[in-house]
């Protein structure tokens, strides 16, 4: 009788034991498996990890290249220009608000009288051209723009001769200024069409003269008209009054545009 007690005892224990070892092995089981599995990465996170790396990739690129294309200034980068031209420069100097700039814009300025018509009227009450005033200036940077008074020349060739010799006269004063010729800027559509001299066939066939020379000169040619013109390849009607001169809101067109190319 005590033998059997004993067995069934050893029986329970067994069990016990057995039961013990069970529960610890799913445990195990649990542990590792589980473990594993919260740590697999699903392919559509891996796709989703990729796109994200991938857009911040391509948003850094975009903003390198916006910088790099972002190079427009503000108005003090003209402190130390210079602007030479006529009537329509005027306008660029009186509706622009450019301070501490300096301007020769002279009605009917062209690029023989730029070095034969004294202009200039010194404190002193000495007169000078505008080429011998240049030379006692510091500036690093001029921008001209010449050509609508010449429209009715004979020749070309002298026009770009002695637009020519503009270029070399500024370069002999300060060589190492930026020279920036300007385009000649188109008249409105009615006025083109009105009259034989002023007119946008003139304009385009004197420009294609002023591009040439500056490849030759090897100086930067602005075209101020893509900024301006219209569909027409015109100056528009509401840019101008007498459709040759620009009113204020195209002056400030014109400003935006040097700004944005340097």
């Amino acid at each position: 009788m005590k033998n059997i007690r004993t067995s069934k005892k050893r029986n329970k224990m067994i069990l016990g034991i057995i039961l013990i070892v069970v529960i610890l092995v799913m445990f195990f089981c649990q542990y590792i498996y589980g473990g594993k599995h919260n740590d697999t990465v699903k392919v559509d996170d891996i796709s989703n990890s990729d796109n994200i790396s991938s857009k911040i990739v391509e948003e850094t690129d975009e903003n390198s290249k916006n910088q790099g294309q972002n190079n427009k200034v503000e108005n003090d980068y003209f402190s130390d220009a210079v602007f030479i031209g006529d009537s329509r420069t005027q306008g660029l100097m009186l509706y622009t608000g450019l301070k501490d700039t300096t301007f020769y814009a002279e009605v009917g300025l062209q690029v023989d009288t730029i070095f034969t018509k004294e202009y200039i009227t010194k404190p002193n009450g000495e007169n000078l051209t505008i080429m011998q005033d240049l030379a006692t200036k510091d500036f690093s940077k001029v921008y001209i723009m010449l050509g609508v008074n010449e429209l009715g020349w004979v020749y070309d060739s002298v026009f770009i001769s002695k637009y020519s010799d503009i270029i070399d006269a500024i370069r002999s004063i300060n060589e190492d200024a930026i020279i920036y010729v300007q385009s000649i800027v188109y008249v409105t559509k009615e006025k083109s069409e009105s009259d034989k001299i002023y007119n946008n066939t003139n304009i385009e066939r004197f420009n294609s003269k002023i591009i040439e020379m500056c490849n030759k000169k090897n100086v930067k040619y602005l075209d101020i008209n893509s900024c301006l013109k219209d569909e027409n390849n015109c100056l528009p009607s509401d840019a101008s009054v007498d459709g040759v001169h620009l009113n204020k809101t195209y002056c400030k067109k014109w400003l935006e545009y040097l700004k944005e190319n340097i």
